[in-house]
Protein backbone atom coordinates (compact mmCIF):
# COMPACT_ATOMS: atom_id res chain seq x y z
CA UNK A 1 0.00 0.00 0.00
CA UNK A 2 1.74 3.56 -1.00
CA UNK A 3 2.00 6.58 1.88
CA UNK A 4 0.38 8.96 1.33
CA UNK A 5 1.42 11.98 2.80
CA UNK A 6 -1.68 13.84 4.35
CA UNK A 7 -1.58 16.68 1.85
CA UNK A 8 -2.24 14.58 -0.78
CA UNK A 9 -4.76 12.38 1.00
CA UNK A 10 -6.82 16.21 1.40
CA UNK A 11 -6.06 17.15 -2.30
CA UNK A 12 -7.53 13.46 -3.47
CA UNK A 13 -10.53 14.04 -1.02
CA UNK A 14 -11.19 17.67 -2.09
CA UNK A 15 -10.91 16.07 -5.84
CA UNK A 16 -13.74 13.24 -5.37
CA UNK A 17 -15.63 15.77 -3.20
CA UNK A 18 -15.48 17.96 -6.56
CA UNK A 19 -16.47 15.42 -8.76
CA UNK A 20 -19.75 14.47 -6.49
CA UNK A 21 -20.96 17.63 -6.34
CA UNK A 22 -20.31 19.07 -9.52
CA UNK A 23 -21.17 16.79 -12.37
CA UNK A 24 -19.34 17.08 -15.35
CA UNK A 25 -16.50 18.92 -13.67
CA UNK A 26 -14.58 16.13 -15.33
CA UNK A 27 -15.84 16.20 -18.62
CA UNK A 28 -14.18 17.26 -21.80
CA UNK A 29 -15.93 19.41 -24.69
CA UNK A 30 -14.87 20.31 -28.26
CA UNK A 31 -15.10 23.89 -29.54
CA UNK A 32 -18.80 23.61 -30.19
CA UNK A 33 -19.72 23.15 -26.01
CA UNK A 34 -21.00 19.50 -27.12
CA UNK A 35 -19.96 16.92 -25.39
CA UNK A 36 -17.92 14.42 -27.71
CA UNK A 37 -17.54 12.04 -24.31
CA UNK A 38 -17.43 12.29 -20.56
CA UNK A 39 -14.82 10.08 -20.05
CA UNK A 40 -11.61 11.83 -19.88
CA UNK A 41 -8.54 9.15 -21.46
CA UNK A 42 -5.00 9.23 -21.01
CA UNK A 43 -4.58 8.58 -24.87
CA UNK A 44 -6.29 12.63 -24.87
CA UNK A 45 -3.28 13.88 -23.37
CA UNK A 46 -0.17 11.71 -24.31
CA UNK A 47 -0.16 13.26 -27.77
CA UNK A 48 -0.08 16.71 -26.09
CA UNK A 49 3.32 15.88 -24.00
CA UNK A 50 5.76 19.39 -23.71
CA UNK A 51 2.53 21.40 -24.78
CA UNK A 52 1.67 24.12 -23.26
CA UNK A 53 -1.88 24.51 -21.71
CA UNK A 54 -3.75 27.60 -20.82
CA UNK A 55 -5.71 26.76 -17.68
CA UNK A 56 -8.25 29.49 -16.14
CA UNK A 57 -10.09 29.81 -12.90
CA UNK A 58 -13.15 30.93 -11.89
CA UNK A 59 -11.58 34.42 -10.89
CA UNK A 60 -10.90 34.62 -14.72
CA UNK A 61 -7.30 34.61 -14.11
CA UNK A 62 -5.76 32.64 -16.67
CA UNK A 63 -2.14 30.89 -15.85
CA UNK A 64 0.00 28.90 -18.85
CA UNK A 65 1.48 25.56 -18.02
CA UNK A 66 3.97 22.70 -19.94
CA UNK A 67 2.50 19.45 -19.80
CA UNK A 68 5.44 17.25 -18.90
CA UNK A 69 4.48 13.94 -17.70
CA UNK A 70 1.38 11.62 -18.05
CA UNK A 71 1.76 9.61 -14.99
CA UNK A 72 0.04 6.12 -13.84
CA UNK A 73 -2.04 6.25 -10.62
CA UNK A 74 -0.57 3.47 -8.85
CA UNK A 75 -2.76 1.82 -6.54
CA UNK A 76 -5.57 1.50 -9.57
CA UNK A 77 -6.15 -1.93 -10.88
CA UNK A 78 -7.96 -0.72 -13.90
CA UNK A 79 -6.24 0.20 -17.33
CA UNK A 80 -3.72 3.60 -16.97
CA UNK A 81 -5.94 4.70 -19.66
CA UNK A 82 -8.82 5.42 -16.95
CA UNK A 83 -6.72 6.77 -14.12
CA UNK A 84 -3.68 9.03 -14.56
CA UNK A 85 -2.08 11.95 -13.33
CA UNK A 86 -0.93 14.69 -15.64
CA UNK A 87 1.90 16.75 -14.95
CA UNK A 88 2.77 20.41 -15.56
CA UNK A 89 5.48 22.73 -14.83
CA UNK A 90 4.03 26.32 -14.64
CA UNK A 91 5.39 29.02 -17.07
CA UNK A 92 5.50 31.92 -14.32
CA UNK A 93 2.88 32.17 -11.28
CA UNK A 94 2.08 28.72 -9.49
CA UNK A 95 -1.81 28.72 -9.75
CA UNK A 96 -3.42 27.88 -6.73
CA UNK A 97 -5.25 24.80 -6.11
CA UNK A 98 -8.13 24.88 -7.46
CA UNK A 99 -10.71 23.80 -10.53
CA UNK A 100 -9.91 24.97 -13.78
CA UNK A 101 -10.69 24.64 -17.16
CA UNK A 102 -8.06 23.74 -19.20
CA UNK A 103 -7.24 24.00 -23.10
CA UNK A 104 -4.76 23.82 -24.84
CA UNK A 105 -4.60 23.61 -28.97
CA UNK A 106 -3.09 19.92 -28.82
CA UNK A 107 -5.11 18.51 -26.13
CA UNK A 108 -9.26 18.78 -26.21
CA UNK A 109 -10.42 21.38 -23.14
CA UNK A 110 -11.51 19.67 -19.80
CA UNK A 111 -11.87 21.00 -16.58
CA UNK A 112 -9.97 19.43 -13.68
CA UNK A 113 -9.07 19.77 -9.60
CA UNK A 114 -5.26 21.28 -9.76
CA UNK A 115 -3.51 21.45 -6.90
CA UNK A 116 0.25 22.51 -6.63
CA UNK A 117 3.45 19.76 -6.10
CA UNK A 118 6.82 19.42 -4.91
CA UNK A 119 9.42 21.76 -3.75
CA UNK A 120 8.70 25.61 -4.11
CA UNK A 121 10.59 27.45 -6.47
CA UNK A 122 11.22 26.34 -9.60
CA UNK A 123 10.62 23.05 -9.75
CA UNK A 124 7.36 23.63 -8.22
CA UNK A 125 4.88 21.46 -10.55
CA UNK A 126 1.03 21.14 -11.06
CA UNK A 127 -1.03 18.13 -10.62
CA UNK A 128 -4.42 16.70 -12.26
CA UNK A 129 -5.46 13.56 -11.28
CA UNK A 130 -7.73 11.38 -13.37
CA UNK A 131 -9.06 8.64 -11.97
CA UNK A 132 -12.27 6.32 -13.39
CA UNK A 133 -11.01 3.39 -11.95
CA UNK A 134 -14.92 2.80 -8.84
Amino acid sequence: MPNLSRRAVLVLGAAAGTVAVLPGTASAHFGTGVPWTSVLRRSDYAVALRKTFSAVGSDGLRYRMTLVAVRNVTHVRVSGEHAFNLIFKPSGAVPPDGIYRLTSAHARPSTLFVSAVGPHGTDRRVQALVDRSS
